[in-house]
């Protein structure tokens, strides 16, 4: 069942349905919880979408991160539109690349 808040940040980021909206949860969960046990993995635009939905409800946002984290907050580094050469080293290529692979080995 997804509740109205979830509804919403599916809606926010392009999803027309539920079905849609429940996809880009469980898209989102999965990164999420790629996140918690390797901080430089790179978020799809679709989850970093929804991430960025999730992060602007402070309240909830914060809840959710310390049920899921030990560390608690889960912080977001925004991709610059002229990236540093530590930002294009995070973001590059082969961050994508290896975020893929992470991804492949835990849900095929």
């Amino acid at each position: 069942c997804v509740s109205r808040v979830q509804l919403w940040i599916g809606l926010l980021n392009g999803g027309n349905n539920t079905a849609d909206t429940e996809d880009r949860l469980l898209e989102y969960r999965r990164w999420l919880a790629l996140k918690l046990h390797d901080a430089a993995v790179v978020p799809p635009a679709a989850v970093e979408e929804m991430w960025k939905s999730h992060i602007l409800n402070t309240a909830m946002y914060m809840r959710h991160c310390n049920e899921i984290s030990n560390s608690g907050y889960i912080h977001h580094l925004p991709r610059a539109s002229t990236p540093t050469e530590e930002q294009a080293s995070r973001f590059g290529p082969a961050s994508v690349a290896r975020t893929k692979l992470l991804y492949e080995a835990a849900w095929g």
